[in-house]
Parts: structure tokens; sequence; C-alpha cells
């Protein structure tokens, strides 16, 4: 089918044509400090999963997180690992047609579309759907452009959209960049090379990225240099500006905790693929989750109330939990593991 009959006819990704689409154990542990790591990460785990591949080796990237000065990172699996470990090429669209149009062809294609959307539009966020705007991610497995319905992956699951949130989020009649507005960033995750490399090959990806994203230049001091500014950040905040700290929050200590309790998880699933005793390291990493899960509550009291926030006995464990993570992942990789990241990088540490 070609032209516009094409463009107006449903279709669906098979890896997801079922009716049903189960989440992760990565998203079903009820342990876990956070719902969700962030978005573009959640879509990639369930993407993965959802094409009956293991998506754990290409979350190391959770341990790299830095404080970049105003935030910490927000972490994303490298394009290159995914093209290593399961043949997936990501490249970006030019979105020159209405955007359902352009799923509809990638997903005719067998590829996945990746639209940057807006979360007022989508049923499955409940703090945001219909009440505020927000930049999230999602990727598209199913759009029927007749019926005005599209089912995508977003954080921890499978969702579907319709009628006026289908117009939303495809932006029909939203306006063009000759009125002032913007395309969004479109994607898509080619799967025509899809192949998985296998528990050996993605084990030694997954140490060999795991002791590079520990040993990048500033790594160890990224929690001191978070800690030392995160005091006056919170005295610029106005007295009971809970919005902006929300913000905030969202940015810094939640981003931090997610990656880290992502990170725990990663870890211990290379401990069980590799027996290299990470489980220290992983512990470490639960605790400074949950620190930075405790850090909100008690920041967002100091910035309803005015009064400093006392943390300096968590400020102490954050900063040992962080560098005992990086320094426990090196030793545990062992010298051959360290050789080969940092002469792939000129020896950069």
């Amino acid at each position: 089918m070609t032209g516009d009959a094409a463009a107006g006819a449903a279709v669906t990704h098979p890896a997801f044509a079922g009716p049903d689409h189960t989440p992760h154990p990565l998203h079903r542990d009820a342990t876990n400090d956070w719902i969700d790591a962030n978005c573009y990460t959640d879509l990639w785990i369930e993407l993965l999963h959802g094409l009956g591949l293991d998506p754990h080796p290409v979350l190391p990237t959770a341990l790299g997180v830095d404080y970049e000065g105003d935030q910490w990172t927000f972490f994303k699996p490298p394009p290159e690992d995914l093209r290593a470990l399961y043949g997936i090429e990501l490249i970006e669209l030019t979105a020159y047609r209405p955007l359902c149009e352009h799923a509809a062809a990638q997903l005719r294609r067998g590829h996945i579309p990746i639209l940057e959307a807006d979360a007022y539009h989508l049923p499955d966020a409940a703090t945001t759907y219909r009440r505020a705007h927000s930049k999230t991610t999602i990727a598209v497995v199913d759009v029927d452009p007749a019926a005005r319905t599209v089912r995508y992956l977003h954080n921890s699951g499978c969702f579907a959209a319709r009628d006026e949130d289908y117009d939303g989020l495809f932006r029909v009649g939203g306006g063009t960049p000759a009125d002032g507005v913007l395309p969004p960033y479109l994607e898509a995750a080619k799967l025509s090379g899809l192949w998985y490399a296998g528990r050996e090959q993605s084990v030694r990806v997954a140490v060999d990225r795991a002791v590079e994203c520990v040993s990048w230049p500033g790594r160890a001091a990224a929690m001191d240099s978070f800690l030392a500014a995160f005091p006056g950040d919170l005295q610029a905040i106005p007295r009971g500006d809970l919005i902006r700290f929300d913000g905030y929050a969202f940015a810094t200590l939640r981003q931090l905790g997610a990656a880290c309790a992502l990170g725990a998880r990663f870890l211990r699933w290379l401990d069980g693929a590799a027996g290299l005793g990470l489980g220290d390291a992983a512990t470490s990493l639960d605790r400074l989750s949950q620190c930075a899960k405790r850090l909100i509550l008690k920041a967002a009291r100091s910035v309803a109330t005015g009064r400093p926030l006392d943390g300096d006995d968590t400020f102490a464990d954050m900063t040992t939990d962080w560098r005992h993570v990086g320094e426990r992942i090196r030793a545990a990789a062992g010298p051959a593991a360290v050789s080969r990241v940092e002469g792939g990088r000129g020896g950069a540490r």
C-alpha cells in the first residue's frame, strides 16, 4: 500500500500486536524507591522488553551521571550500545509531513518512531494529563489515523490515546513552522538489523561500559560538587514557592535518586551474570537513592517553612557511598577491563 491510501491506514508494529503489554520486571519491582527512572530510559527498557530483548546491558549509563552545575545528568542508553548489543540503529528524522504520517511510514518499515510529546495529552501521565504542559518522550507502536487512535510506550508501560489526545500528540491543526511553531524532535529505531549479542558479549560490553561510566573525569567529585551547591540552591528558592522547588527537585535529587536505584538493579544483574561481587556497591547505590528521597522531603519542608536544612550527616554518608561505588566497580572489573577502557580513551580519567 502506497501514497494517500497508505497514509491513512492503521499500522501496528508486529512485536506489539497483542492486546496487552506486560511491563518489564524493572518496572514491577515493589521495592523500587522511584516509579520510573526517566522517560527516555524507561521507554527503552519497555521497547527492548517488547522486542524480546534483555534491557539490562544498556543500563550502566545510570552509573555515569554527573552534577552538571544546575542538575544531574539526564541519562540515556547510548546509541552505540544499542547498535553493538542489539543491531538497533537510532536515527533522527525530519518532520516535513503530518507527524502521524511519519509514524505510520516508519511502522510500515518495521521501525519504531520515537516522538517528543506533551504529557498534557497522555492519559497515563496522572499528574499532568490535561492539567499542565510538560515535555516527555513516547515510542509509537500502533497508529490508526482514520480512527484517531495511537498506542505508545511511555515510562513503565504501553498505553492508548484517542480523539483530542491523538490530535494533541500529533499536533493535528496545531500550527506549522510558517506560524512560528517548530516540529518536535523525532527519531526512529531502525530494527532491520535486529539481533542479540548473547550473554557473554552482553556482559563484556556491560562491564566495560560500567567501568567507563564511573571513570569519567570529574565523576568522582560530582557528589561533592552537588552537595556544596545544594544549600545555596535551596536558599535561592523563595519561601513557600513549592512549584519552583518541584522543578529543582526533579532535575536534581529525583534524577540522582532514580539513577542510583536503576544502577543498583543493573549491578545486581551484572553480579548474577558475571559473579563480580558487586553486592556492596549495589547496596551503596540503594542508600544513595533512599537519601535522595529523604532529602526531597526535608528540602520541601525547608522551602515551605524557611528554616535551614540540616543534612551534614546525610551529606557525609552520600559522599562516602558515591566514591565507594566507583572504586568498587573498577576493582571488581579488574585491571584488564580498566586498561581496555582507558586505552580506548587515551588513558583519560
